[in-house]
């Protein structure tokens, strides 16, 4: 059982820096959890008492990313963006999004420049936004079928936020919003029924 005071907090995160700092240096399928506790300082038994092993460690760091996102896009107010495109209403949960992703940088680029690690998170990540969708029946509201308005929507806004990602973070988060909106923006208008578009 994981306890849970500041004390393991901390634990937790001692450790969870190791491993992206291992992975970061010899890629995942490399590192082993002798790696990690010699890197954490931590004896074995702490680390299990935390993980089963590394795979449950790159889970819950990938989980934990996406509850992030999913607190961002609770906030969402999806019916505009879908009537509106990205607005100046609209455009404050973009930037949200945005830094967010900026801030756990690190993460992310580990998450998507790691062969082992990235098809997981990007798979995850597709399948956390198809479950928002069924949520909120926008897949009723659709003006092309399904699969395409996923590709459309989901594979082009994850394309260029993972680039982004691989790339370092080349641009600022403000610089990297404009390309953002300027490449994502009109989609929903074009994908589902209803909008401004005829």
């Amino acid at each position: 059982m994981k306890p849970s005071n500041r004390c393991s907090k901390r634990t937790d995160d001692v450790i969870m820096d190791a491993f992206i700092s291992l992975v970061k240096k010899k890629g995942f399928k490399r590192v082993t959890v002798k790696d990690i506790l010699e890197n954490a300082h931590v004896n074995r038994s702490t680390f299990y008492r935390y993980y089963l092993d590394k795979f449950d460690l790159l889970d819950k760091l990938e989980n934990q990313l996406l509850a992030g996102l999913r607190e961002i896009e609770n906030s969402v107010a999806f019916d505009l963006v879908i009537k509106d495109g990205i607005t100046s209403e609209t455009r404050k949960d973009t930037e949200k999004f945005i830094k967010y992703m900026y801030e756990n940088g690190e993460l992310f680029a580990l998450l998507t420049n790691d062969p082992c690690c990235g098809s997981g998170f990007i798979s995850k990540s597709k399948e956390a936004i198809k479950n928002l969708w069924n949520e909120k029946d926008f897949f009723s509201q659709l003006a092309v079928p399904q699969i395409y308005a996923m590709d459309a929507l989901i594979n082009t806004a994850n394309g260029i936020i993972f680039d982004w990602a691989k790339n370092g973070f080349r641009e600022s988060p403000e610089e990297f919003i404009e390309i953002y909106i300027k490449v994502i923006g009109a989609i929903p208008q074009n994908i589902f029924k209803n909008t401004k578009n005829p």
